[in-house]
């Protein structure tokens, strides 16, 4: 799957309405996973989503987020999404392939 400016946004609204309506609640989430494996490319407009997604969440719901690409090299696209999520608001680093963590 790709994501572009034409299907991110369905994608990111989503997410910001299910945190909505859990806000408050008893099982509102802390953190967030996302599952990126299987995007096989972005393009500049959904990584700068990405990106603007993982602040909001953050910002908006005090939720943490972590990424994870399934890759060594981040994410699979041309704009530097990866440094960009590393030195984004939170103290939180995104999750890469497992042979990273070693």
């Amino acid at each position: 799957a790709k994501l572009f400016f034409g299907n991110v946004a369905l994608f990111t609204d989503r997410i910001k309405e299910l945190l909505a309506e859990k806000q408050g609640s008893s099982d509102c989430p802390w953190i967030v996973i996302m599952d990126f494996t299987l995007v096989m490319g972005l393009d500049s407009s959904a990584a700068h989503s990405i990106g603007k997604l993982k602040q909001t969440l953050h910002q908006m719901f005090r939720i943490k987020t972590v990424f994870v690409t399934g890759s060594s090299n981040g994410f699979p696209c041309e704009y530097a999404l990866t440094k960009e999520l590393k030195s984004s608001v939170e103290n939180v680093e995104p999750s890469f392939d497992q042979k990273d963590r070693s």
